[in-house]
């Protein structure tokens, strides 16, 4: 997943110079390889300006942080959301967020396998929004079954995508970037 970020430095700021350095995340050190780039930068201050990622980065994100979960990224090969996506909800608890737990839907066999425990009038009952054309499936909270198309899917990874890399973030013991 890329992850590029503007780092400035603050004690040239506060002097009234604007230096910054744009840089693709990971580096192999985030002292030598960014803030001792930065002109002026005094006791390692830096601000982050701007930067370009599916997630949000604060003004202040940990630089050592943000390297260490580009890195984390990396060695997990999630180069985009729905990698994110399916990373998380294999190996993380999210139970604490709106997320749903997609099922892919490719054959009737998908579904009745999602069936398998249900009798026939409780599948009947649990049927809520479900289109046979799209691509998901999932449970909403009254346990009902719906279905989700691809563009309605892209739309979930982009407005959850705090959520995720925050999820994923915490299963790599990296502090969050709530």
């Amino acid at each position: 997943m890329k992850i590029n970020v503007m780092v400035s430095s603050l004690g040239a700021y506060t002097n009234g110079k604007l230096t910054e350095k744009c840089v693709n995340l990971p580096v192999n050190d985030v002292k030598k390889d960014i803030l001792d780039q930065i002109n002026g930068a005094e006791g390692d201050e830096f601000f982050i300006t701007d930067y370009t990622a599916p997630f949000t980065i604060g003004e202040y994100t940990s630089l050592i942080d943000l390297n260490k979960l580009a890195n984390a990224l990396n060695d997990e090969e999630i180069d985009t959301l729905e990698d994110l996506y399916w990373y998380v909800i294999e190996n993380c608890d999210i139970s604490s967020t709106n997320l749903p737990y997609l099922y892919h839907f490719d054959s009737d066999d998908d579904f009745n396998r999602l069936m398998e425990d249900r009798t026939p009038i409780r599948i009947a009952c649990s049927i809520g929004h479900l289109n046979t054309k799209d691509k998901y499936l999932y449970f909403d909270g009254y346990d009902n079954i719906n279905s989700m198309d691809e563009n309605a899917f892209q739309r979930m990874l982009t407005k959850s995508a705090d959520d995720l890399i925050n999820l994923f973030a915490l299963d790599h013991e990296i502090s969050s970037f709530e």
